[in-house]
């Protein structure tokens, strides 16, 4: 089974790559190095401490260079404009973690593309979905989408919808991480019944999820202090050191 991934050089997405390749043998990843410009101001300190929390957790420090040490990958500037090299890897499967928008001609590569959708994409499609669900005072839209790719973002078939294990005294700035590993556990599960030579069942989503952009940094200090309310509040149990709640 030729597994292609594309994806982008961060430490969760280079977790994801080497979990990934300890089961299964990956043909190739391609990592975006082309951000997509933000409209407005969106930097803030919580994207650093985001940043530092992920590179200690997944002890990764150089993204790039722990994609490559565990399958063959390379840099791209772009999907859409190197869709040749993705066909040329002949894929059975593509997942999506990260990208920029794909065109019909990347998503046509592979009749068999998956996306990981950082949140409920019935309810928040786009960007920064965690923090929008928590700005809107949805917790329990925190999730990770699995769902088919299309044209327009974040509309596909769903695989699945997995929430977030949330966690007495957790931080905004840790989600991003919780998600990652929701996602190494759902694309294990796919690429298992894949290569089983099972059919992936998908149902058409609910129409309807408003589509969100970047979050401007104006705003992610409330999100800060929202979830911190939240999670040091009474709407979390504490959990032990193995998971279970006490």
């Amino acid at each position: 089974m030729n597994i292609v991934i594309l994806t982008t050089d961060t430490p969760c997405h280079a977790q994801f790559v080497r979990h990934i390749a300890a089961a299964f043998k990956i043909k190739h990843v391609f990592c975006e190095r082309e951000r997509p410009p933000t409209p407005w101001w969106a930097e803030h300190d919580m994207d650093k401490a985001r940043d530092q929390y992920e590179v200690e957790r997944f002890e990764c420090a150089v993204p790039f260079d722990a994609i490559s040490w565990n399958a063959p990958s390379q840099w791209i500037p772009d999907c859409n404009t190197y869709v040749g090299l993705i066909k040329a890897e002949k894929p059975d499967v593509v997942v999506v973690y990260g990208t920029g928008k794909l065109s019909p001609e990347v998503i046509a590569a592979c009749p068999q593309m998956f996306n990981l959708h950082g949140g409920d994409a019935e309810r928040y499609r786009g960007l920064d979905s965690a923090l929008w669900a928590v700005y809107w005072g949805d917790f329990d839209a925190i999730a990770v989408t699995l769902h088919r790719v299309e044209p327009t973002l974040d509309t596909g078939e769903i695989v699945g919808i997995r929430k977030l294990l949330l966690r007495k005294e957790m931080r905004a700035h840790e989600l991003r991480a919780e998600a990652a590993l929701v996602c190494n556990a759902m694309v294990g599960n796919l690429l298992d019944r894949l290569a089983e030579g099972k059919a992936i069942p998908s149902t058409p989503q609910i129409p309807g999820g408003r589509y969100f952009s970047f979050m401007p940094a104006c705003l992610k200090s409330h999100v800060e202090r929202k979830f911190r309310e939240y999670a040091d509040g009474d709407n979390i149990q504490s959990l032990t050191r193995d998971g279970r709640t006490r």
